[in-house]
């Protein structure tokens, strides 16, 4: 008996059918690849290339009503009449010098102003202190008195009179208006002065590019206590209402370069760089000869001295 093998030998008929077979299947696949529909097509080769298309204009953005509603009625522009007419607090409960918030305070009215604090007068009054004078940079003239806000307080009683009593019937003593501190951002003295609070009109502002070419300079930092300012803060300028300056404008903020020499002068003779460009400032309060604005958009330290421009 032959030995088991597991190799299988077809007989030749057999062989030369699966070669037949075999032949005609790949003439059938070569012929469909020759069709039309299965040709290469050469395909097209991209490169990477610039191009350009037309952007639309940039819009100044809106700024946010928690950002600015603080600063609406913070500052105040008077002059030396106005502050002299301006009701003062004159005591305190327990005789206390210092008030906070939910104290009583007493104040009276100013002999230019008598009947400020009377029946029917402003309930909601604003209380400011230091008033000091803003000066032009350049000229060093006064361009107004700028008040700092302290607190806020309620008018509870007027202010009134009654018969001092004893032997002169015919004397009267005065009885200071009674105010509550509603509001306080520090302490409130004997001396400080009350204004009408003015409420924030938020609506009123829409920032917006001035019709008119505007120059504006920096005259003061609000706050008194930093000498460079940054984003969101606040700067007074030298252009009011007068100027034609209103709260929504939108200005470019130019930093001026301080003065250098010369290192390549023998006399070491002085130089100052020209002004550059460092953000956007828009103005949200308007007096007379004076303005408060935002800074909205700050690239380095704003400084008192710097001009503002037309976009």
């Amino acid at each position: 008996m032959a030995p088991a093998s597991s190799t299988f030998f077809a007989p030749r008929w057999q062989q030369g059918c699966c070669a037949l077979l075999l032949s005609g299947l790949c003439t059938g696949v070569l012929a469909q690849s020759t069709r039309p529909e299965f040709s290469i097509q050469e395909s097209e080769r991209l490169l990477p290339q610039a191009r350009s298309q037309d952007l639309p204009p940039e819009a100044v953005a809106a700024l946010k009503r928690a950002v600015m509603e603080p600063f609406l009625s913070a500052p105040r522009i008077v002059d030396a009449a106005q502050l002299e007419a301006a009701p003062r607090i004159v005591a305190g409960p327990e005789r206390r010098s210092i008030m906070a918030t939910g104290d009583r305070v007493f104040a009276r009215s100013s002999p230019q102003s008598p009947a400020t604090l009377s029946a029917g007068a402003v309930r909601e009054w604003s209380i400011y202190r230091h008033a000091s004078d803003v000066k032009d940079p350049a000229t060093g003239a006064s361009l107004g008195l700028q008040a700092q806000l302290v607190g806020h307080a309620y008018l509870l009683s007027a202010e009134a009179s009654e018969p001092a009593g004893g032997d002169n019937k015919e004397a009267s003593v005065v009885v200071p208006a009674a105010l509550e501190l509603r509001y306080t951002l520090q302490e409130v003295r004997t001396g400080d002065r009350l204004f009408p609070r003015t409420e924030a009109r938020w609506q009123d502002i829409v920032p917006h590019v001035p019709a008119q070419p505007m120059r504006a300079r920096i005259v003061s930092i609000y706050g008194g206590a930093v000498r460079n300012a940054g984003q969101n803060q606040i700067v007074v300028i030298d252009q009011g209402r007068a100027n034609g300056v209103e709260p929504g404008h939108v200005l470019g903020i130019e930093r001026r370069a301080d003065l250098r020499k010369d290192p390549s002068d023998a006399q070491q003779s002085l130089m100052r760089l020209p002004m550059a460009a460092n953000g956007l400032a828009m103005v949200f309060l308007c007096f007379d000869t004076l303005s408060y604005a935002l800074l909205t958009q700050v690239t380095d330290s704003v400084r008192v001295g710097d001009q503002l421009s037309h976009l």
